[in-house]
């Protein structure tokens, strides 16, 4: 009689070999599984810490902008407060409360245009020979910044506060009153202008805020109605207090050179800038313009596009 074969699948020790192949098997599937689901895992941990990250950023950035702001009112209350003698009989400081508008746009001051000839000699004046005005020592000594160069003034608008100057455009544009980091900046005179003579063109630049600050109001010159309600800007310099007739708006591109402040002499300013941008006026103010005048040039961002900027453009009218 024959031995008996055993079963298939089956060793002669009772080993069944499907059965450990379909472990090895199960095994092998699991081992997988569990790498790609770790894997998994590992990335979802890692876009999770990341989106943390950046939401965390944006809230603190959120947090760092309100606060600025917040410190940039204090500095302005606390300047106004040392400027009542500034405001017209009848005007009060400026008030902070403000409605917000699209987005916030920080302009980046167009540079001036270095190739010109140089602006004419202008009579020297010794420093010592012109006494510093009290309040901007006040301010000065308040801040403790001696960039302080002066005090602008629109009535009737946020436009109510203290002027700097440095030696660059740049400065001025992310830094406070105190000099401290800031994203509202503070409003600066060009680095090529002299507040002591008061030049041709004399520019100042600040920021076109969301929450209605620095430059902000200048938009509002787009209705000659706001026009003729705001004509008169006042300028407290350092050692002179000056007052400027609006005489043109318009919203233009830094491809316009409205901020070159070098000319030959009088009729070279007024043929190639004066006289040109009383034409670009958005309408008709009335105010005519002479050779002999002088400007005082105020730009800011327009929140449309990059290099769009509101110009206005004011006439000296008395000094003293």
């Amino acid at each position: 009689m024959s031995a008996d074969k055993p079963e298939q699948g089956f060793l002669e020790d009772g080993f069944d070999l499907d059965e450990i192949k379909n472990t090895q098997r199960k095994k092998i599937l699991m081992g997988r599984f569990r790498k790609k689901n770790q894997k998994t895992v590992n990335l979802l941990t890692i876009i999770i810490i990341l989106f943390a990250f950046a939401v965390s950023y944006l809230l603190y950035m959120l947090a760092q902008y309100y606060i600025d702001l917040w410190r940039k009112d204090q500095l302005l209350h606390k300047a106004r407060s040392i400027t009542e003698n500034y405001r017209p009989p009848g005007e009060t400081a400026a008030a902070a409360e403000v409605t917000p508008e699209e987005h916030v746009y920080t302009e980046d001051a167009p540079q001036p245009d270095a190739s010109g000839p140089e602006i004419e000699e202008l009579p020297f004046v010794r420093l010592e020979d012109m006494p510093l005005d009290p309040e901007i020592a006040l301010l000065r000594e308040a801040f403790q910044n001696e960039d302080i160069v002066g005090y602008l003034i629109i009535p009737g608008t946020n436009i109510d506060f203290p002027v700097v100057a440095t030696g660059d455009n740049d400065f001025y544009q992310a830094h406070d009153l105190s000099k401290s980091p800031n994203i509202a900046g503070s409003a600066f005179m060009d680095y090529e202008n002299n507040v002591i003579s008061l030049g041709y063109n004399t520019i100042i630049y600040a920021h076109n805020m969301r929450d209605g600050s620095m430059f902000h109001n200048l938009r509002y010159y787009g209705d000659s109605a706001f026009y003729e309600d705001h004509r008169l800007i006042y300028f407290q310099t350092a050692y002179r207090n000056t007052e400027w007739e609006v005489f043109s708006f318009y919203e233009t591109t830094t491809d316009f050179n409205y901020i070159n402040n070098r000319y030959q002499n009088r009729e070279d300013f007024y043929t190639r800038l004066l006289s040109v941008v009383r034409e670009k006026s958005a309408y008709e103010t009335g105010v005519a313009v002479e050779v002999s005048d002088r400007i005082l040039t105020l730009s800011t961002c327009t929140n449309k596009e990059d290099d769009s900027r509101y110009v206005v453009h004011a006439r000296l009218v008395s000094e003293n």
